[in-house]
Parts: structure tokens; sequence; C-alpha cells
């Protein structure tokens, strides 16, 4: 039932029952302190990953979470851990989580502030993890958050009158983001400067973005999510430089679906909820 639940909310936009670009009723008290000083723990999700060893299929290596990880929503891929942007739906929480490769105890951290419980796709840039979180609503505002990988403590953070689906750092330090289904593009300066705000032509939604090289890989899915779409960005004009279907993960869901990340050449993908989430690692799809 929850991910059915889950899916209802991935089609309509909303939360299951309202109309799309409603509010979530009965906001939660603010669990992630805005004073940078006043930061909860991380708290431990399980004893250890019973079942993260890898299994491999066809074409890629799927890394099973092995917890109900809700509705995810972005990926990064590190050496020693993946971690993940989560919407805890029934709970009206933003999560975020640590997952170690290891097989270590995974740590989750509500980053949920009252409306904004609705954090994106995200990526991790020289020094920090950016991080929208937004309300559930298409035209609700976000704040983008500097998480440190390390400590995931907050180091910098700005508001924007907006909702942001997805932010990724470029290599001159500026940050790129897409609104609600990908309508704009907005270029920030590191404070939260506008730098430019244009419309995206695609007419995919997509995701989840990552640096590759010079450009961006970006993924989504086309107006009726029957498609899984891989698409190449120059971040300067934001062209499409080519674009590639793919296909589904065996849960069924799109590949692209949610989130996705490019780690020492190869491509993750993390496209299903709860406790059918897997990190999918694609072999030769670059």
């Amino acid at each position: 039932m929850r991910v059915l639940a889950l899916l209802s909310l991935a089609v309509a936009g909303c939360v299951p029952g309202l109309g799309p670009g409603a509010l979530l009723p009965a906001p939660p008290m603010s669990s992630y302190a805005l004073s940078y000083g006043s930061q909860p723990e991380p708290e431990v999700v399980a004893s250890r990953l019973l079942d993260l060893a890898p299994r491999r299929v066809s074409g890629s290596v799927e890394y099973p979470l092995g917890f109900d990880a809700h509705h995810v929503q972005g990926l990064v891929v590190t050496d020693e851990a993946f971690f993940v942007t989560s919407v805890d739906v029934p709970g009206r929480r933003g999560l975020l989580y640590r997952v170690p490769r290891n097989g270590a105890a995974p740590v989750e951290l509500d980053i949920t502030e009252g409306w904004r419980v609705h954090p994106g796709g995200m990526n991790r840039g020289k020094e920090l993890l950016w991080i929208p979180l937004a309300e559930y609503d298409a035209d609700g505002p976000t704040t983008v958050l500097g998480v440190d990988p390390v400590t995931l403590q907050t180091r910098s953070r700005f508001e924007v009158d907006d909702h942001l689906g997805l932010v990724v750092e470029l290599s001159d330090g500026s940050l790129l983001a897409t609104d609600w289904r990908s309508k704009h593009w907005y270029r920030f300066s590191q404070d939260g400067t506008v730098i430019e705000r244009v419309r995206n032509h695609s007419g995919v939604w997509y995701q989840d973005c990552a640096r590759d090289g010079a450009t961006l890989l970006c993924g989504g899915w086309g107006r009726f999510r029957l498609t899984a779409r891989l698409d190449r960005i120059d971040p300067g004009d934001l062209a499409v430089m080519s674009k590639r279907r793919i296909g589904r993960a065996r849960s069924g869901y799109l590949m692209t679906r949610e989130g996705l990340d490019l780690h020492e050449g190869r491509l993750y993908f993390l496209p299903a909820d709860g406790h059918l989430a897997q990190v999918h690692e694609m072999v030769g799809l670059r």
C-alpha cells in the first residue's frame, strides 16, 4: 500500500487526496534547526545493512538499500557512501540518508522545515552537498541547503521564491537548478543571487543531474512519463547536445524516474521507492 501511495503522489504531483499544488495539512514544527549551531544528530536507520551486497543483472549492478527509503528523490555516489534525499509522505518529513557502502549502519537526517518537506535532486560540489528543500506546491518557495557530506551539518543556505526540483554545482562554482516540472532553468551564485532564469525547451521533466566533464547528464521523463530520458546538456547555453532513451528497472520503474549520479565514469540511478529502493550501477551506458 505504501508503494501505491507513493506512486499516486508522484503521478499527481501532490499529496494523495488533494489537488495539484495543494498544501500539506498541519505542517510539523521544524525539526531542522534554522540556527546552524543547533542542528539535530543523524539517527541510525538500521543496525547494519544486511542486504547491501550488490546483485549483478544484465547491464547493471544493483545495490539494495535494505530499508524503507520512502519516496526517493536525489542521489549522490562516493567511494564510501550513497547519499539519498527522500520524502516521508505519511510523516510529512524531508529526509537525507547517508548509506555506507561497506554495510555499516545507514543514518537518517530529518531536514524538514515547516511546510518544506520535499527535498529534490541533489549534487556534490567541491565541498558541499547541494539540496533543494521545497514545499509540495508548484509555486511554493524553496530553501537551498549546502550540507557538509562528512558531518551532515548545514554550511550554507539561501531562499528562492519558487519550487526547485534539482540543484547541481557547475565547474565555475555557480549553481544550476530547475523549477517544478522543469519549465525553467535557474542559474545562481552560491549566495543565492539569481544570475539568469530561462525557459527549458526540451520538454523533459528533469529529476536529477550530474556533471560529466564540461557537460551535464540529466535524467527525467516526458510529459506522460512513458519514456526514460537521459540528456546531455551544455551548461553554458543550456542546449540539449544529445538525448538517449533508456529502459526500466526490474521493479518496473523508469530508470530515470528519480535520482542519478556519475561517479568514476559510471552512471548510477535510483528509480524505486520504499523497500524496493536500490541503486543501479549501469555498465557501458555513457
